[in-house]
């Protein structure tokens, strides 16, 4: 196993290096010994400090295409946000966060 390809896709998707190894295992991907061998390689590595746990607060997350789309079509067909908010019992900045739109308030700073 590539533990370093691994560590650039756990950056890239948020989830953890040995919960990757693990899914290989699951899915077949590699067999039972190459499973322990990775884990072993893994666990030495993090020990010399060479693989740290990343916060999942770190990673952006995943946006829904296909709902970022449906809530855009439905804003081309008259639809408004406050209408979906409504409709879904969802307050609209919950709707924002959910198809990936970021917040239209003006953000005020200080200047001196």
């Amino acid at each position: 196993m590539d533990l370093n390809a691994l560590a650039k896709l756990s950056a890239e998707w948020g989830v953890s290096v040995s919960s990757m190894i693990y899914r290989c295992r699951e899915v077949g991907l590699i067999s039972e010994a190459a499973y322990r061998r990775a884990f072993q390689r893994h666990s030495q590595l993090a020990g010399l400090g060479l693989f740290h746990p990343q916060p999942v607060a770190d990673y952006p997350g995943e946006v829904p295409k296909l709902l970022t789309a449906a809530v855009a079509l439905a804003g081309q067909h008259g639809v408004t946000l406050g209408d979906l908010a409504d409709e879904l019992r969802l307050s609209p900045q919950r709707i924002r966060n959910l198809v990936g739109w970021r917040d239209e308030k003006p953000v005020l700073r200080l200047v001196d």
